[in-house]
């Protein structure tokens, strides 16, 4: 959920510090995983309150670059436009939608979780994240059309 290297270290780093100072917090009857999420959450929403939103550059993580034999240098550019395409589309979103992107696609919570990390309700969840992914699907369907 950062826009380098260097800011999501920080970010993970501050994270379990900030665990370890407020363990006393956790509850043994919640998820775990949510819990660091919605600190972690919080250290960005920190982030974004200082300089413009997080730019995320996709849905899954690092996208891998396997230039195959087979693969024509079109295939490769075309693949490189499409990734730009959608990290415009996203760029474009609004800032919750785009954290609810990042983790569920990102991080791999369920919504439950990601409910409970923003202190959203469920269907709240749901609802960003289908508004956010019509939104991609209308930038990506404007641009090849």
């Amino acid at each position: 959920m950062a826009a380098d290297g260097p800011e999501a270290e920080a970010i993970v780093q501050e994270t379990w510090i900030r665990a370890w100072k407020h363990r006393g917090r956790l509850d043994p009857d919640r998820p775990t995983l949510a819990w660091l999420a919605r600190i972690t959450v919080n250290l960005a929403r920190d982030q974004w309150r200082k300089r413009r939103p997080i730019d995320f550059t996709d849905l899954g993580g690092e996208v891998e670059q396997r230039a195959e034999v087979s693969e024509s240098l079109d295939q490769r550019l075309e693949g490189q436009e499409a990734r730009k395409r959608l990290a415009q589309g996203i760029d474009g979103l609004r800032p919750e939608w785009r954290m609810i992107l990042a983790l569920r696609y990102d991080g791999g919570l369920a919504y439950d979780e990601i409910a409970e990390a923003l202190g959203v309700p469920l269907n709240t969840v749901r609802t960003h994240l289908r508004r956010a992914q019509q939104t991609l699907r209308r930038h990506l369907e404007v641009d090849d059309g």
